[in-house]
Parts: structure tokens; sequence; C-alpha cells
């Protein structure tokens, strides 16, 4: 693997790279996508050449989507606060109750997403039938 055109020429240096390729390239690596990140097109943009790079790279990802914005919006129109401890949203039992349980469905979605790209990247070769492109 040519690792020199896969990274961006401003990243870090290539022998560091390589031990974090080989520490995890037998790892799932799960990377939470903030709401947040699709209000600007330039960390879009930047999110998406990392994923391209970590895929070049041979690594297994699944992306989650953290849904902050929408909640926040959800918790305003049932004038519930939220409450967070070092930047993370701290769920109790009516934020459960209004949001968790209303967006069920939802959630639902998610996960069976995040179960069939688990499933696909992971399945034995042979198991599910490689489509042709």
């Amino acid at each position: 693997m040519d690792l020199e055109k896969i990274l961006p020429k401003d990243g870090p240096p290539i022998n560091e790279v390589t031990k974090y390729i080989e520490k995890y390239k037998n790892d799932l690596i799960v990377i939470k996508y903030g709401g947040n990140v699709l209000i600007d097109r330039n960390v879009f943009n930047n999110f998406i050449t990392d994923l391209s790079v970590l895929n070049k790279l041979g690594l297994a990802t699944v992306v989650i989507h953290g849904g902050g914005p929408r909640i926040k919006r959800e918790l305003e129109k049932s004038n519930i606060q939220s409450k967070f401890i070092r930047g993370l949203r701290v769920s109790d039992t009516n934020i459960i109750k209004s949001h968790l349980l209303e967006n069920a469905a939802h959630i639902r979605l998610m996960f069976m997403g995040m179960i069939l790209l688990i499933t696909l990247r992971f399945a034995p070769k042979g198991l599910i039938p490689e489509v042709k492109r």
C-alpha cells in the first residue's frame, strides 16, 4: 500500500500513521457523526475525505449519527432542559420519555443500518453475494 498516495500531504508523519493502522487493522472503528457536521459544508467535506482515507487504508468503519440538534429541538418544544456533563447530554427519565420513546422508529432504523454495515463488513467471504459494479 502506497501511503504517500493515500494520506493527505498536511497529515501526520507516515511512521506515526503506520503504527495506528497496525493497531486497529482488525478492529471496527465506530465514528459518531454529529448533527452539526451537516451545517458546515467544509466540515462535512473534511469528514467525507477522512472516511475515504480510512477506507483506502483498509480500516473498517461504521458511522453513527448523534442527532444532537434534533434532540435539542424536540426537547425545547417540550420545554425540557438538557443537562450536559463534559459535553455529553445526560438522558434522564423526562428526556427518555419525551424523545427516545417517541422517536423509537427513527432510532430503530439507525441501529438496523449499523447492524447491516457491520454484517456486510465482517461476514465470512461467500456468505453474502458480491455486487458487481
